[in-house]
């Protein structure tokens, strides 16, 4: 006959402390895991974005040159719309630009998280020089570094008698 050893303990189960152990490790490596997911996520879209932008830089750097050395000069400079005399113009809307010439109108898409505004500036001497600056906009909690792309545009100022 055997008798009971009453040192003798069976342990079916886990204790109370070690499931709280274990839910700790595993809460520690979740919220790991998806930091990582995240932050890869965000990398892969910001590269796509800016893939993109750089994508439509060489079409609107043509389209810009184009547009504005065959003007004389600009009637009307905004940060969002260039007129000229013969009634062609560019003009941003939220994240496209738009070039209007002779009723012909060509546009561009930019990412979401890009802008552009026109300016004119004056150089030395003579010159005028149109600008259209393309800009990132950096998200709130972003730390990524935001970037600006200067196009520039030279032309004649209309002579005045």
């Amino acid at each position: 006959m055997s008798a009971l050893k009453p040192t003798a303990f069976y342990r079916r189960g886990f204790t109370l402390v070690e499931m709280l152990v274990a839910m700790a490790i595993l809460g520690m490596l979740t919220n790991a895991a998806l930091r990582f997911y995240y932050d890869g996520s965000r990398f892969a879209r910001l590269s796509a974005e800016r893939a993109q932008l750089l994508r439509v830089v060489p079409s609107v750097q043509t389209a810009w040159r184009q547009l504005v050395h065959a003007r004389a000069a600009a009637l009307r400079v905004t940060s969002k719309q260039v007129d000229f005399a013969d009634r062609s113009s560019a003009r941003v809307d939220r994240n496209r630009l738009f070039f209007t010439n002779a009723g012909h109108t060509r546009s561009f898409a930019l990412p979401r998280n890009a802008t552009a505004e026109f300016a004119q500036e004056t150089g030395s001497g003579e010159a005028s020089f149109l600008v259209l600056r393309l800009n990132t906009v950096k998200a709130p909690g972003q730390p990524e570094k935001t970037w600006s792309l200067r196009l520039v545009a030279a032309f004649k100022p209309e002579e005045k008698p």
